[in-house]
């Protein structure tokens, strides 16, 4: 038979090369097996390599997921106060202004044939109801022929909204203490507003006569009185616009004022509010100026003072909603 060639010397190398693979290979196996450990670790590393290639297919979408889910928080966190408004209007008690007694207005206030004033006066506080949003507080002017009068009509607003009384939500003030002769009659007019509006957001303030007011302390009213009116105390607002306010005026001509007829309600309320501006604007201030017409016109200073004050009177008749005149 004929012998078989020695394997070459690179023929001898090859196959060992090949055979420490194998070797190896099976080494691993038998060393797997043995090793409950080894194996565990061994489809980890698999797993791991698993988890790497669908980060490689999925890893984009994941992206613009993480993308989408901040810029709906961004969102979100920008219309947080808008929400945090609404929930508290929601949650809120129903305001005291919602409840009117329209007796006490025609009984009491309002003169004979005083119907229309009534549904007037309905017509705006009904903007209160449920707690809905109001973009101007309703403002009432009430002219007298007295002072005693005027103080009685203060004194009968507040039956005329039992709720308010019921909850203490009442602000009573009177113009004479933010009279010209008063020291700092804006800032403790504005304190005292604050102070009940941060407690009764929705309540009632009333003014007794309205005509002793020092002018410089308007812009505070203004400032309630205005559409989204409100005031700023250690930086943060202090709502107005949901209040209801009530002013009395004595004006020794309001008899002369009366309608004849009860259609003559838009000129009653021009009147009045006319006799009011007259009243404040012939008023002297705290240096004695006055704009009567027998003050001194020929003064620059008077001159000055008393543009100044009309544009400041004409601010004023705007923010009236209602102006009747009161029974005897």
């Amino acid at each position: 038979a004929a012998e078989t060639p020695a394997p070459t010397t690179a023929e001898m190398k090859g196959r060992q090369a090949s055979a420490v693979p194998r070797d190896l290979a099976d080494a691993d196996r038998r060393r797997s097996s043995a090793d409950p450990t080894n194996t565990a670790a061994t489809e980890k590393c698999q797993r791991r390599a698993s988890d790497a290639t669908a980060y490689g297919v999925c890893g984009p979408s994941l992206l613009r997921m993480a993308v989408i889910v901040a810029l709906v928080a961004m969102l979100l966190l920008q219309l947080l106060p808008e929400l945090r408004r609404q929930w508290a209007v929601a949650a809120a008690p129903s305001p005291c202004g919602a409840v009117m007694e329209a007796s006490v207005w025609a009984d009491e206030i309002l003169p004979p044939r005083s119907r229309d004033w009534v549904e007037l006066l309905q017509a705006l506080t009904s903007q209160h109801l449920d707690g809905r949003e109001v973009r101007k507080a309703p403002t009432v002017l009430l002219a007298a022929r007295s002072e005693a009068v005027a103080s009685a009509v203060a004194a009968a607003i507040p039956r005329a909204f039992p709720l308010c009384t019921q909850r203490s939500c009442t602000l009573a003030i009177k113009g004479a203490e933010y009279s010209a002769g008063r020291p700092e009659a804006a800032g403790r007019m504005q304190a005292a507003l604050v102070a009940f509006l941060q407690r009764c957001p929705q309540g009632l303030v009333i003014m007794e006569g309205l005509e002793q007011i020092d002018l410089r302390a308007l812009p505070v009213l203004f400032a309630a009185l205005s559409e989204q009116g409100q005031f700023e105390h250690n930086g943060a607002s202090v709502v107005a616009s949901r209040a209801i306010f009530v002013f009395t005026a004595t004006l020794e001509d309001a008899a002369s004022l009366d309608p004849r007829t009860a259609e003559d309600i838009y000129g009653v309320e021009q009147r009045v509010k006319g006799a009011l501006v007259a009243r404040l604007m012939h008023a002297p201030n705290r240096e004695g100026l006055s704009c009567s017409p027998t003050a001194g016109e020929d003064s620059a200073a008077l001159s000055l003072e008393c543009v100044r004050r009309q544009k400041t009177l004409m601010a004023l008749r705007r923010r009236f909603e209602m102006a009747a005149v009161v029974r005897d």
